[in-house]
């Protein structure tokens, strides 16, 4: 089994956090052997690497940017139906009395 800086991959881990901000690639990568790669770690990737891992396949993950989650889930769609449903929820917190609390 490979080695990358003194830690050993197995199918579902990932390179160290090093590694993923941005710092370049050791030399010896060329060493790992990868079955499947998916770029983009937004919902749609971070499925698809965890059904191919499932499956048996090692797999490696390509995002560029510091987190996975991509845009939807860390800045879009989900921040925003959480803050929608913040506001329905004050909105009918505060017309309570229509039923008597």
């Amino acid at each position: 089994m490979p080695v990358l800086s003194n830690v050993s991959l197995h199918k579902s881990q990932s390179f160290p956090p090093a590694l993923r901000l941005g710092k370049p690639l050791p030399s010896d990568i060329g060493q790992f052997d990868f079955d499947v790669a998916v770029i983009g770690g937004g919902s749609a990737g971070y499925a698809t690497a965890r059904t191919v891992a499932a499956a048996g396949k090692r797999t490696a993950v390509i995002e560029g940017g510091q987190a996975l989650g991509g845009l939807c889930i860390l800045r879009g769609c989900m921040p925003t139906k959480a803050l929608l449903h913040a506001a329905d929820v004050r909105f009918q917190a505060k017309r309570s009395g229509i039923w008597g609390i």
